[in-house]
């Protein structure tokens, strides 16, 4: 009920003892830089009872605000604008592509890298990303990507959610290796230096940034887990390993 789709079943399910002070409840933007009438109303609920909000901002590359420098000072933007129209928590200002469905699109790494250091430098807000992968399951394509945009956000001073495999539109094309692996590679960044990160995201960006626009979306999770039994294949994790050795050989303390 937290996340409801309509500000009436927000309402509803989450006034006075309907709900505990710890969970967390939704208002967010619309791109670019706008906001509706109900996600307005949901946080002056919010307000009301006193309830932890997040508030999310998908800025579009490619959309309204152009390419990287437009899309860097709307990161910005779009986290003032929050901070003050819907007073959350914390906030997630994550950007798209406006084809490819992701943001580990080469010329949005550098963008998003500087958005993030600009508010980390200038605000005491609590701000994390989300990466949206163009690779799915069973993929080596997968962690590079996913190695690239959470070395970039890290080292930017922001925090980061697991990533979200096969662009988050395909039904079944989420495991929890993909998670795993979110959870490594991020702990791996910790402490990393923007100059560091710089030098591993040119290492990554050629693995595949030609292959961002094809059909990578992997496997399903039933092609790759067993269902009954909840584990993954042996082929799946003989290539986590192979990519965690490759991964650690470039430099992140996996």
């Amino acid at each position: 009920a937290e996340d409801s789709p309509s500000e009436i079943g927000e309402l509803a399910t989450c006034t006075y003892g309907g709900f505990r002070l710890t969970d967390w409840h939704h208002a967010s933007f619309i791109s670019e830089l706008k906001v509706a009438y109900a996600e307005l109303t949901k946080a002056i609920h919010y307000q009301h009872t006193g309830a932890f909000a997040h508030n999310f901002y998908n800025t579009i590359y490619g959309g309204y605000v152009g390419g990287a420098e437009g899309l860097a000072v709307a990161i910005v933007a779009g986290v003032l604008l929050m901070k003050a129209t819907l007073n959350g928590t914390t906030f997630n200002p994550g950007p798209s592509h406006a084809h490819l469905s992701c943001n580990t699109f080469p010329a949005m790494i550098p963008s998003l890298s500087l958005g993030f250091q600009a508010i980390s430098r200038n605000t005491r807000e609590l701000v994390w990303s989300l990466g949206y992968i163009a690779a799915g399951p069973m993929t080596r394509q997968f962690f590079y990507e996913s190695a690239a945009y959470l070395a970039a956000v890290i080292s930017s001073g922001v925090s980061a959610q697991t990533c979200h495999p096969a662009r988050a539109l395909l039904n079944d094309h989420v495991t929890p290796m993909e998670m795993a692996g979110s959870v490594e590679i991020n702990r791996a960044c910790v402490g990393m230096s923007r100059v560091q990160a710089n030098e591993l995201v040119g290492e990554l960006l050629p693995k595949y940034e030609d292959n961002l626009d094809r059909d990578c979306a992997g496997k399903r999770y039933q092609d790759c887990y067993d269902v009954d039994t909840g584990r993954p294949s042996q082929q799946y994790v003989d290539l986590y390993a192979k990519v965690k050795e490759e991964l650690a050989a470039m430099g992140f303390r996996l």
